[in-house]
């Protein structure tokens, strides 16, 4: 995360499905209740065996892009599933104050 700088990604399961989001924060925070916890026992620990303080929604492929506003002010970035909730892609916050600006007078 640190050398992508990214505060926040998406946590998907085997077959693709999104499943949350894990931020640095939450992280932090895991490790912080954990202090007593080795380098070689954090390596063993699943992300969703963690907890995290707020899952990004994720939004359909049919949804409208305007339906990306609401929750562009909530979250950096929204996920996108197909029907079947598998996870296609995400829709940064400013991708969609980029579309939005060009309609601005």
């Amino acid at each position: 995360m640190q050398y992508h700088g990214y505060s926040s990604v998406p946590l998907l399961d085997k077959k693709g499905h999104y499943r949350g989001t894990v931020t640095v924060a939450d992280l932090f925070w895991f490790i912080k209740d954990k202090l007593d916890m080795s380098l070689q026992a954090a390596e063993d620990v699943l992300l969703s065996e963690m907890p995290r303080n707020h899952d990004n929604a994720a939004v359909s492929i049919n949804n409208p892009v305007e339906d990306l506003i609401q929750i562009s002010m909530e979250q950096n970035f929204i996920p996108v599933v197909d029907d079947l909730g598998v996870f296609i892609g995400l829709v940064p916050r400013r991708r969609i104050l980029d579309y939005f600006s060009q309609y601005s007078v």
